[in-house]
């Protein structure tokens, strides 16, 4: 009975006891002063705090303002009212934490007030506050702490305090709600315009917090919704009393640096058991870790100046160690024996900022020179003929790297490296076989790696397929540009503007113009419009060489041309050699006859009438005929010329020999004799004299000798 009696009386004092003070600790303002002596965190150890809210947070409030009327006539009105106009409201969604960076990740549904205030113009807040899990063990009052000390009367450490309203819920918010922390982000809403991994991404993290937004994602059937991020702009936190907890804003940069592993590593008030709620931020519970920034306090030194000089004075610490100091930096009037506190501290501020900075640079050097990378060539065939094909690629793209070459590959093997390849976008092939395939592919080699293309194959054209066929056309009468274009098409063919790469043949009939010039100085063949008819006609494509535009024609002979040589008129007085002499070349001659000719007219015609063609006085002139040959020898070899159509007319020695009609009567044999050395003085003469007039008689360039159009096809 005593016993009961002490309880009772012991407990009926601390009620009363606990309810005066609890009365009087109510009608403070300020908080009790056992918090004092607490060390405040800095506004970096405060945004790693709100970063950790943040992430364990499921939901925040979200703050807009209604639109006006005028605002957004357009929309879906979102007003209850008319009396809502310009007011604020703030809802209640759901939030989660996906990027690095602390900008909130939301799943926009179009149809809620919020995104529609959004939509209409208004600004966009996003408050969160932090709710412990657990109670705190020391509760402000007497009753708390007496109790403490009978805890068979007490209820148990993982009971907690009830709540006011319904007894059976725990009460986990402290003595002192103001006394948590509770922070307000301003910013705007972004769309994420993520590609599909990225969206996976998004949806992983997202439905990890919020399993049931499952049926609410993009592309639902429910209601529109998208993917959204809160840009943070500024950051506003209130960790609890100002005498223990940061007050005010905090740096966006030091909020977008927090680190993942830096807010796991921290423990938040009510986070674990037996937590004090004056005791809210344990030095503990907010040491960082190894790869946490840490802010440590500053330092004061006090140092005694010893020696000064103009440059550097000597201090002395306590214990007696030397430090050269520069003069300038110290205050003026300083003596030896003075002295002086130097206060070292970490600028935080300043390094967050640096350390910003260098950030900002290493995105920008990644997205100049990382973000892009060169590309792969494309390679695809522009025209292929019989023997050649014309291959064209997309302009190069090195990005930020340097270029070392373009190789062009045939059927594995190295072709040959493109020059100037940032200019050229094209090339030729020729030399090929008709109606073979090709595999072509191209090779960029840069800084950057190696680019290799999609091989290309190439059939050459048949002799038959007249497609591959490209023409430019010159100076051309109407009716035959006309005529030219029709045949073009019937054989599959192409007419190009001006000459390029791939122009396989210029048609035209007079040799002028810069795309003739162009055309010339390309070795692309220049041959009259007979050509496309003759290969329309045979079904097939023909040599142009019978076609050039310079080319003789193939026609009756003219009438103006003599078809023989009429023999010589008899002269009585003259001797044989000077009878001999062929006449003077006429101008209408086709091509000059060469000193072979001259000597086989000198022999044939060596027999006129009334001389007879001895044994002895043939030998003489054969022997003058190898003379004749033996210094034609020693001299320059002339380039060789084919025959004219003139000298292929021409009758053969043997012919002419049975024609012979008439001869002169023998003569003497001193006579022939002398008639023989007349003649080769004669013909010394001659020869000279065509020596000397060799060049001004030389005849120009035959139709079919050497010229820039001789190109194979």
């Amino acid at each position: 009975m005593k016993l009961s009696s002490a309880i009772a009386i012991i407990g009926s004092t601390a009620s009363a006891v606990a309810s005066s003070n609890q009365h009087a600790m109510d009608s403070r303002d300020a908080p009790p002063a056992a918090a004092a002596g607490h060390r405040i965190p800095t506004s970096y150890e405060s945004a790693v705090m709100g970063r950790r809210i943040l992430g364990l947070s499921k939901l925040a409030t979200f703050s807009t303002v209604f639109p006006s009327k005028s605002s957004s006539p357009s929309s879906r009105s979102t007003l209850a009212d008319n009396g809502v106009e310009g007011q604020p409201i703030g809802l209640v969604d759901y939030v989660a934490d996906c990027e690095d960076v602390g900008n909130p990740t939301i799943l926009e549904l179009k149809i809620g007030t919020t995104f529609r205030n959004v939509q209409a113009g208004s600004n966009i807040t996003v408050s969160l506050q932090w709710v412990p899990p657990y109670p705190p063990t020391k509760r402000i009052g007497v009753v708390k702490r007496a109790m403490s000390y009978l805890p068979f009367l007490g209820r148990s450490e993982d009971d907690g305090p009830r709540n006011s309203a319904d007894p059976s819920i725990p009460d986990t918010v402290p003595y002192s709600a103001d006394n948590l922390p509770r922070f307000a982000l301003f910013g705007y809403l972004e769309p994420f315009h993520a590609d599909e991994a990225q969206t996976e991404t998004l949806k992983a993290c997202y439905l990890a917090k919020h399993p049931d937004s499952k049926y609410w994602l993009p592309g639902n059937h429910i209601h529109t919704s998208d993917w959204t991020r809160m840009v943070v702009t500024k950051v506003y936190w209130v960790g609890g009393f100002g005498d223990r907890a940061y007050i005010g804003w905090i740096p966006v940069d030091e909020w977008n640096h927090v680190k993942e592993d830096e807010w796991k590593a921290i423990k938040l008030p009510g986070e674990t058991k037996g937590w004090s709620e004056w005791n809210a931020y344990d030095e503990q519970e907010l040491t960082a870790t190894p790869n946490t920034a840490r802010h440590p306090a500053a330092m004061l030194v006090s140092l005694t100046v010893g020696k000064v000089d103009a440059g550097v004075t000597v201090l002395l610490t306590p214990d007696k160690r030397l430090i050269e100091f520069p003069s300038i930096l110290l205050p003026p009037n300083i003596s030896s024996g003075s002295i002086v506190d130097i206060n070292v501290s970490q600028n935080a501020t300043k390094e967050s900022a640096e350390e910003a900075k260098f950030r900002s640079l290493q995105e920008r050097i990644f997205a100049s020179f990382g973000a892009a990378e060169p590309t792969a060539p494309v390679l695809r065939c522009r025209n292929a003929t019989q023997t050649s094909v014309v291959l064209e690629w997309d302009p190069v793209s090195l990005a930020t790297a340097d270029l070392a070459s373009l190789t062009l590959y045939r059927n594995g093997q190295k072709a040959g490296n493109i020059p100037r390849p940032l200019q050229m976008h094209s090339t030729k092939i020729s030399g090929l076989a008709v109606d073979t395939e090709y595999t072509f592919h191209l090779v960029l080699r840069t800084s950057a790696g190696t680019r290799q293309s999609e091989k290309v194959a190439v059939r050459t054209h048949k002799m038959t397929d007249l497609s591959g066929i490209t023409i430019t056309t010159g100076f051309l009468p109407a009716p035959t540009r006309e005529a030219l274009a029709q045949a073009v098409e019937r054989i599959g063919a192409k007419i190009a503007d001006s000459v390029r790469i791939d122009t396989t043949h210029f048609v035209t009939t007079e040799g002028r113009g810069t795309s003739w010039e162009k055309a010339v100085e390309n070795n692309i063949p220049v041959v009259r419009p007979e050509w496309v008819d003759a290969c329309e006609k045979n079904g097939r494509i023909l040599g142009v060489t019978k076609f050039y535009l310079d080319a003789m024609r193939p026609g009756p002979p003219s009438e103006a041309t003599p078809t023989s040589t009429p023999p010589p008129l008899p002269q009585k007085n003259l001797p044989p050699a000077a009878a001999a002499a062929p006449p003077p070349e006429s101008s209408s001659s086709s091509a000059p006859k060469n000193d072979d000719d001259e000597e086989e007219e000198e022999e044939e015609e060596s027999v006129i009438e009334g001389q007879e063609d001895t044994p002895a006085a043939r030998q003489e002139r054969v022997e003058a005929k190898d003379e004749d040959e033996g210094e034609e020898e020693q001299e320059p070899e002339q380039k060789a010329r084919r025959p004219s159509h003139g000298e292929e007319q021409k009758m053969r020695l043997e012919d002419k020999d049975g024609q012979k009609l008439a001869l002169r009567p023998s003569e003497s044999k001193a006579s022939l004799e002398a008639a023989v050395e007349d003649k080769e003085d004669e013909h010394e003469d001659d020869k000279d004299t065509g020596d000397e007039g060799k060049d001004a008689k030389k005849p120009g360039t035959t139709p079919d000798g050497d010229s820039f159009q001789e190109v194979q096809l």
